[in-house]
């Protein structure tokens, strides 16, 4: 393992210089900087983190919260961010908040609690809506960046309009033929199921078509929960031909129960999913679906946070808005 006056060698500057593009506490050139850094790699240099962050007064840490490891959509969220914040030099802690019984809240809770007394430099947290979570948050020493959610208009903000996406889901849905359209809703206490669900029924009164309220059936945003929602859906005397699922885990879930039912898909009954993670394409048929912008959101969300946290960002509130985008594939 090299030394500092070894990589200042190897890179052809002096000690200060290398100091200085390890603690970021002077201008550099790129030249200078990209020979400093790749003789930090050859000679596998490590860096005091701890002695840095008492120099710089930041650790290059920041902490991700997310509602749930086990559904896709935050893992590739959670990538995109990743490799964002390593681009711009920082690392990500990871906490998932989802524990059984009920007890997220307290899980989330405890966690801000905890970040507070550890050296990290900012926090993003995705999905925070239904948690009460506003006296721990005002406690933090550090910014914080929301994704989704329904956040106070003086944070920072990252965002895709789920009431929108899944009003455009169910207009395809008509546009297609279909009139006895149900809905696979995620957990209400969420404020992205709530606004695909309003998105869904603004849709239905658009198109003329009169709202049926055994037509929604609440799922978990995971695959079991949308097979127990699509088995009350297909006991109905009067089924829906048509589905719209709050997310692709409960819409593949609810394509596993009518393809056992030996029924066909989309010919008895189409079935559209949310979010288009990896998995959408992997199954048969491949689901249709809308693409919620997970990979942009996690990158956009770092760039703010740390933006932010080296004070590059305006003062006032930054809310960024990513686009979402129908992806047809054989389901519907």
């Amino acid at each position: 393992m090299g030394t500092i006056k070894q990589v200042a060698a190897r890179a052809g500057v002096s000690i200060a210089t290398v100091s200085h593009v390890i603690n970021e506490t002077r201008y550099v050139s790129d030249d200078a900087r990209q020979r400093v850094q790749q003789a930090i790699q050859e000679l596998d240099y490590e860096v005091d983190q701890v002695a840095r962050s008492l120099r710089t007064g930041r650790s290059n840490t920041i902490a991700l919260i997310v509602p749930d490891l086990r559904n896709p959509f935050f893992p590739e969220l959670a990538h995109a961010l990743q490799k964002r914040a390593e681009e711009l030099g920082f690392d990500v802690a990871i906490y998932n908040v989802d524990v059984p019984g009920g007890t997220a809240e307290a899980r989330a809770a405890h966690y801000l609690k905890e970040l507070r007394r550890t050296r990290v430099d900012g926090i993003i947290l995705v999905e925070t809506i239904g948690l009460r979570l506003s006296d721990h948050l005002a406690r933090l020493p550090f910014p914080v960046v929301f994704i989704t959610g329904e956040e106070p208009a003086s944070s920072d903000q990252v965002s895709v309009n789920d009431e929108a996406a899944a009003f455009d889901a169910t207009m395809y849905l008509v546009g297609k033929g279909h009139t006895r359209i149900g809905h696979i809703a995620g957990p209400l206490d969420q404020i992205s199921a709530t606004r695909r669900c309003a998105g869904y029924l603004r849709a239905l009164q658009q198109a003329g078509i009169p709202a049926q309220a055994n037509y929604i059936s609440q799922g978990t945003f995971l695959r079991e929960g949308g097979t127990t929602a699509m088995q009350q859906l297909l006991n109905l005397p009067e089924r829906p031909l048509a589905i719209l699922a709050a997310n692709d885990l409960t819409a593949v879930g609810a394509l596993d129960v009518v393809l056992d039912a030996g029924l066909r898909v989309p010919e008895d009954i189409a079935i559209m999913g949310f979010d288009d993670i990896a998995l959408a394409a992997e199954v048969r048929p491949g689901l249709t679906t809308v693409y919620m912008g997970q990979q942009e959101s996690g990158r956009e969300a770092a760039s703010l946070l740390i933006r932010r946290i080296t004070q590059q960002a305006p003062q006032e509130p930054v809310h960024i808005v990513v686009p979402h985008r129908l992806v047809q594939r054989a389901s519907a």
